[in-house]
């Protein structure tokens, strides 16, 4: 493997490596050292070593668990070391510290951690990561790297998405330009980009297009027929048939799914060679910021098997976030690492589940879990994380984390040793370290075994290797602790089971620390976080029609106001204005003005303020009817829409409950999104909007959770002539989605109604049942969907 470092490149680092060491001041009490060894003439190794003293020095003064546990350190430390030394990885870490610690100290930001870099100490005193993994005794390194290992680690880095390409500028300046690289990634065709393709070519119409988009089968890329979706869709589907049957050429798009399509700049991916990479291998120029790059003519595995050091730096809107946050607060990132995870405000703020625009947090199903959990302390964090995935959702046993927490069951008793590794997860198995712990203590696996085993349950390998390593694992559990055959396959269930979906302690660590530092941030500066969350969403529909108007809704219960788009006070962006307790909007919230004109706007307001709308006709571009436009616009009273749900939704209740001749005959809701009872089964009438429509047909669902084939399914279901069934994604005035359930027996009634309503737009008046169900989630028995006057 080409690792090597050059000369040029080591005193790079050996001048990187002095510049840190000068900074740190700081010494051990009673002038104690450090016992870390130094071989000679091993510049790989004496510079490594030269940066963990660093970064010794560094955590020290703030670190109180290495000043009590120092000891302890130095053996974890030592036993890391030896395993990358052995293994020839310096170089690997020296090169990723160089870079992350380059960041750092210019105020670049850096996630905590990403995956299993996380357990690592030695990561975290080169400063990689910001996770002590010594303060997390859950987390096993050799879930990083095993003394098996032979391939290089997987070490993914968060930056701050607007600066990353000063990051990756930096390593090629530093290693030089023509030995620093990104990785090509290669699409393929999909369902819905052969669907934009094919109708493009031949001049099928957009809305015929969107109906079948709409009606994809979506599956997940291990599928056996993910390149099948849309011959699926079509036969499955009458809508979609309808289509085809009317544009015949639309048939392409099936035969174009599973095809290359194009290829790009991998999002992430930069290699470092030894050589110009064009000894190696063909290259493509292009630019970015005004600067050339090349990118790989080879994916990511192409270029390892090249012997290119790989790392993958990821653009994370979120570290892009906090990065404005602090600048506006005045705060510096050592200040944000060094966040206590135990703040009192920012754990009560989870426990109340304030979670919107919350990294991850504010998900539908991480939301309903954190409301489940109510957690107590950031370990709680962690393991929503975990449990609010599909596959303990849907198993139960985040239900059952629930109830155990909450006193309301005991946990299950199965072994003292199961017992021991689930007692901090009230009897669950969460995380993957607790299979491998459970493996290698009760069925005496060496190292390599428990490697093989997770590989085997997370990528469902087959029955015969889950029954080979079962014997195994009885055999040790009878031998080493009296396990009979019944026993040890009840444990061994337990973990085949959760090991398919379980998380690693050290990704849940790591992003639970993000988001509780997003947290700290909103419960101390909020303003600071309304501004920086706004300025970061985008103007994507997602984030136009969703995510900016629950951001702004949520500032106002603070009693924060929103400020439209102002001639002498906006800014490009979201801004806060403290001495009005205010988020004033920027020109780039005035529908219609681009980057390029809101460039114009700004420049020209320098040069002269504008003092009335006439003045923006001084603007390139900017006519009076565009003018006009910019200011209906800025003068509308809710120019963000934030009130029309609620005033429309309003009108519609009021009207029903008056008795209104307008209304008549329409049942009476019962209850808002907030007020939907969350646990027992209620009868609930209810009305709002509908965000999307989602069909599912019950034969593609079980073949794809269970691998059965489509005869077995329809073999043994009731009515198999009914298969299709819908989702509604609804919403009110208030918090909470609603999912309005259709099952296979009622869909057929209501399939017209469904197909009609105008997303966004239609009202609809629900009645159903409120099953003890994951949030809140509408079993349908009736439905009227209603059209708002015009000028609603």
């Amino acid at each position: 493997m080409a690792t090597g470092l050059t000369r040029r490149q080591a005193w790079n680092a050996i001048r990187a490596t002095e510049e840190i060491a000068a900074r740190c001041s700081v010494t051990l009490p009673k002038g104690e050292q450090l016992r870390f060894p130094v071989e000679p003439g091993q510049t790989a190794q004496a510079l490594i070593w030269d940066r963990l003293r660093a970064g010794w020095k560094y955590r020290w003064p703030n670190n109180a668990s290495m000043r009590s546990r120092k000891r302890e350190y130095n053996k974890r430390l030592e036993y890391e070391m030896d395993l990358l030394t052995k293994k020839d990885f310096l170089d690997y870490f020296l090169m990723l510290s160089e870079a992350v610690t380059w960041a750092k100290e210019r105020g670049i930001g850096v996630g905590p951690a990403r995956g299993s870099a996380a357990a690592s100490l030695t990561c975290y005193l080169l400063r990689i990561t910001e996770v002590d993994p010594l303060q997390f005794p859950t987390m096993v390194f050799e879930r990083f790297i095993d003394a098996t290992r032979t391939d290089l680690p997987d070490v993914d880095l968060d930056f701050a998405d607007d600066r990353r390409h000063e990051v990756v500028q930096h390593m090629r300046d530093m290693w030089g330009s023509d030995r620093v690289g990104n990785i090509a990634n290669f699409t393929r065709y999909r369902g819905k980009n052969s669907i934009d393709d094919v109708s493009r070519v031949y001049g099928i119409p957009a809305w015929e297009a969107e109906t079948v988009k709409g009606l994809i089968i979506e599956r997940s890329g291990g599928d056996s027929r993910v390149s099948d979706s849309l011959e699926d869709t079509f036969h499955m589907f009458p809508k979609a048939a309808g289509v085809l049957e009317r544009y015949p050429k639309m048939k392409h798009a099936i035969d174009l799914e599973g095809n290359m399509r194009g290829w790009s700049t991998h999002a992430a991916g930069v290699v470092i060679s030894n050589v110009p990479i064009t000894d190696v291998c063909a290259v493509y120029e292009r630019e970015s910021n005004g600067r050339p790059y090349r990118v790989l003519a080879y994916d990511k595995k192409d270029a390892e098997y090249l012997g290119m050091l790989k790392a993958d730096f990821l653009g994370l809107t979120t570290m892009g976030m906090i990065g404005l946050a602090l600048d506006e607060i005045g705060m510096t990132l050592d200040e944000l690492y060094r966040i206590p995870l135990d703040d009192p405000d920012t754990l009560a703020a989870f426990k109340r589940n304030d979670v919107v625009g919350i990294f991850q947090f504010e998900g539908r199903a991480t939301r309903v879990v954190c409301a489940d959990v109510s957690p107590d302390n950031f370990m709680h964090l962690a393991d929503i994380n975990a449990l609010s995935r599909p596959g303990p959702l849907f198993s139960g046993m985040t239900a059952q984390y629930v109830d155990v927490k909450h006193g309301r069951k005991e946990a299950e008793k199965l072994h003292p040793i199961v017992d021991k590794v689930t007692a901090w997860s009230y009897g669950q198995i969460v995380y993957q370290e607790q299979v491998l712990t459970i493996i290698r203590e009760m069925g005496g696996f060496p190292v390599q075994k428990i490697a093989d085993i997770r590989k085997i349950i997370s990528q469902k390998l087959g029955e015969m290797s889950f029954q080979r390593m079962f014997e195994e694992f009885l055999e040790g559990a009878k031998r080493l602790h009296g396990v009979d055959e019944k026993l040890a396959t009840r444990i061994w269930k337990f973990m085949v089971t959760s090991a398919t979906y379980s998380f690693n302690v050290a990704h849940c660590v790591s992003y639970s620390m993000l988001a509780f530092w997003q947290m700290w941030i909103k419960q101390h500066h909020p303003l600071a976080f309304y501004a920086a969350s706004l300025a970061k969403l985008g103007d994507s529909k997602t984030a136009v029609e969703y995510k900016r108007p629950r951001l702004l809704a949520d500032a106002m219960k603070r009693g924060i106001k929103i400020l439209p788009p102002s001639l002498s006070n906006s800014r490009e962006n979201w801004r806060s204005v403290p001495s009005e307790n205010a988020l004033q909007a920027g020109f780039a919230q005035i529908p219609g003005i681009g980057p390029a004109m809101c460039s114009a706007l700004l420049t020209e307001n320098e040069r002269e303020p504008f003092k009335e709308w006439k003045d923006l006709i001084r603007v390139k571009g900017i006519g009076p009817k565009k003018m006009e436009m910019i200011r209906e616009f800025c003068e509308q009273p809710d120019p963000f829409q934030l009130e029309v749900v609620g005033r429309v939704l309003g009108e519609f209740r009021d009207g029903i409950r008056s008795g209104d001749d307008a209304f008549a005959g329409l049942p009476t809701p019962t209850h808002t999104s907030d007020e939907i009872p969350r646990n027992g089964e209620h009868q609930v009438t209810w009305i709002g909007m509908v965000r999307s429509i989602n069909y599912q047909n019950y034969v593609e669902n079980q073949r794809t959770r269970t691998g059965e084939s489509e005869e077995d399914i329809i073999a043994r279901m009731k009515d198999p002539h009914l298969v299709d069934s819908c989702v509604l994604r609804c919403y009110d005035d208030g918090d909470e989605d609603v999912y309005v359930r259709f099952n296979r027996w009622e869909f057929p009634k209501f399939k017209a109604d469904i197909e009609d309503i105008a997303i966004n737009h239609d009202i609809v008046i629900v009645h159903g049942r409120k099953r003890e169900d994951f949030g809140v989630s509408l079993h349908a028995s009736a439905m009227i969907v209603l059209e708002p006057s015009s000028d609603e």
